[in-house]
């Protein structure tokens, strides 16, 4: 579960971050939460726990309207058609029970597979998803005053006009979660491609200034998630070589089995 907690601070001053995830540190233990883990200095402070009754994951964040805004995005795309929640929760269950979804042992945050998801329906023939970023209406924010962080974030929000946008496709469940992995396992091109939901396309690296990195530790590239408003940043920035390979070996498992005809409970068991 992921939260944002907007508070009248100016959190650029270290010492206003330190003071609330100081704060927030004692009231999770104050309340028995587990496996607290505060994360002051990290591009979004935050701080990580885990419910000591329900045992859920939760990560709170401080002042990240771009990560509202992204929810809002998310959000509104899941209720376009009914395959993408199913094919999302199939997904971040999936990579959660193979251990790749965790951006701190090289792999991708939940947040990642979703956006890949996303691009996926949005190329299909016919298309499930359109590019909410690329359409216009008039009952929308006007391109140029939906301004967050100095980064543009409008989007297409009327829902209602795009319930039956993707009925002409008639792929099921099984057949596109198939193709998912397909795709990432053998034929996505990690080498020179940007995955971007923002154009409802692919990008290059070399356009998007995102070469590999070869010795940086924190930003490496191999593989290319363009963020929907952020545009500077890659959301795979930290999957070093060797997370990438165990990620495409995933993929590459997933469909050999699911393609052999394996159920879910041997594609997703956990190793």
């Amino acid at each position: 579960m992921d939260l944002c907690l907007n508070l009248d601070l100016d959190t650029s001053e270290e010492e206003n971050i330190d003071f609330v995830i100081e704060q927030l540190n004692d009231a999770l233990a104050y309340e028995n939460m587990e496996d607290i883990l505060p994360l002051p200095r990290a591009r979004c402070p935050i701080i990580k726990f885990k419910d000591n009754i329900t045992k859920i994951s939760c990560d709170i964040c401080l002042n990240n309207r771009l990560a509202i805004r992204n929810t809002s995005l998310l959000r509104d795309y899941m209720c376009i058609d009914e395959r993408t929640v199913k094919l999302g929760l199939i997904i971040k269950y999936w990579a959660k029970k193979r251990k790749i979804n965790n951006t701190y042992n090289g792999t991708l945050s939940s947040y990642a597979y979703i956006i890949m998801l996303i691009n996926f329906l949005q190329r299909r023939e016919p298309p499930i998803l359109p590019c909410l970023q690329t359409m216009q209406d008039e009952n929308c924010y006007p391109v140029g005053e939906d301004m967050i962080d100095n980064f543009q974030c409008y989007y297409y929000t009327d829902m209602e006009k795009l319930k039956k946008f993707g009925e002409e496709n008639k792929e099921s469940l099984g057949e596109l979660f198939i193709g998912f992995l397909q795709l990432y396992a053998h034929n996505f091109n990690y080498k020179n491609h940007v995955l971007s939901i923002r154009t409802g396309r692919y990008l290059t690296k070399r356009e998007k200034n995102w070469t590999v990195r070869e010795g940086n530790a924190r930003t490496h590239n191999y593989f290319a998630l363009e963020d929907p408003f952020e545009v500077t940043h890659n959301l795979a920035r930290n999957s070093e070589l060797v997370g990438l390979k165990e990620i495409r070996y995933e993929f590459a498992r997933g469909y050999r089995l699911a393609t052999n005809g394996s159920n879910m409970d041997q594609i997703c068991k956990t190793f």
